[in-house]
């Protein structure tokens, strides 16, 4: 709802409240590294991907939630995160690595 209104410093406070509660749940960690990004904070919007990155290997065959936003929300915006701090290189490796993975 916060960020719906673009409230993301509020939103972003209670998505790390809600980190503390629920420990590694993908979706509070994909939602804070959004926050982040929509405040612009890529260097730590790049970081929460990476941690739900990690995850990739036991949720993408079990949790269909998962898979669904996988490519939009996790591997496409890694590369526009990086793109966005200049480091044209590591965005060009992402966007090449999800060129050649299996659909």
């Amino acid at each position: 709802m916060y960020r719906i209104l673009e409230h993301y410093e509020a939103a972003l406070a209670a998505f790390k409240e809600s980190e503390k509660q629920l420990g590694h749940s993908w979706i509070v960690l994909l939602q804070i590294g959004e926050t982040h990004a929509g405040l612009k904070q890529f260097p730590p919007a790049l970081e929460y991907l990476h941690k739900v990155k990690a995850m990739h290997t036991d949720l993408i065959d079990t949790d269909n939630d998962f898979k669904d936003v996988y490519w939009d929300r996790v591997l496409l915006p890694e590369g526009n995160y990086h793109r966005e701090l200049k480091d044209h290189s590591a965005a060009i490796r992402c966007y090449q690595d999800i060129l050649a993975q299996d659909v």
